[in-house]
């Protein structure tokens, strides 16, 4: 150890201590995260208690299998779900993804009115005229446009369905609820609209119904 002239032993000094690795000194404090950045450790966003109670009874037994591949991978990729496929629009609004309902909805009106413009749509609602030479071709358009628009529905509601709930997860954990709270949450943003589909559907048949009658006089 080095001394001084009058034998005194040098003292090491903090910078000497830190080189050597005999005292490393005190910690550096970490700056502190604001609350929105830092998790939640009560739960994943993705944990099957919060799965579940978003989409509901059916998670063990269908979407558990659905939206599988969406955890690695949360990119858009094709997917199929017959319940869309055969529905329709009508599954989104079920599901509760109403912007989804709307684009689907706000497509196929635009599409239509597009594709059968010149054409005489006081008549269309005639199945004789339908069948005849005159009304064939708008009856393989609007076949053709309703199949265009189930399939883009059944290739595309499991990921919007898997995309929802995992925004409302999400929000919950940046929120850091506590977890029973965040499950509630969950359940009243999740699971399926009953009631307006059948009140959607009446007034559909209704509507049909009106034309049905106003074409035949």
């Amino acid at each position: 150890m080095p001394t001084h002239e009058n034998g005194v032993p040098d003292q090491p000094t903090p910078e000497s201590n830190r080189a050597t690795g005999d005292n490393p000194g005190p910690p550096v404090p970490q700056p502190e995260l604001p609350r929105w950045a830092s998790k939640s450790k009560s739960a994943t966003p993705f944990s099957d208690e919060r799965m579940a109670a978003y989409i509901g009874p059916r998670w063990e037994s269908s979407y558990r299998r659905k939206l599988s591949p969406f955890f690695a991978e949360p990119a858009f990729s094709v997917s199929w779900n017959w319940a869309a496929f055969l529905v329709g629009p009508l599954w989104f609004f079920y599901r509760k993804l109403y912007l989804a309902f709307l684009g689907f909805f706000v497509a196929s009106e635009s599409l239509s009115s597009y594709l059968l413009m010149g054409f005489d749509r006081t008549r269309m609602g005639s199945g004789t005229w339908l069948m005849s030479s005159e009304g064939r071709p708008v009856l393989i358009i609007v076949s053709g446009l309703t199949f265009a628009i189930h399939l883009a529905a059944g290739g595309t509601a499991n990921w919007l369905l898997f995309r929802k709930a995992r925004v409302a997860s999400l929000v919950a954990t940046i929120e850091q609820l506590p977890e029973d709270v965040a499950i509630s949450r969950l359940k009243q943003r999740g699971g399926v609209n009953v009631l307006p589909i059948v009140l959607l559907v009446l007034l559909q048949v209704a509507a049909a119904f009106l034309a049905a009658s106003a074409s035949s006089r």
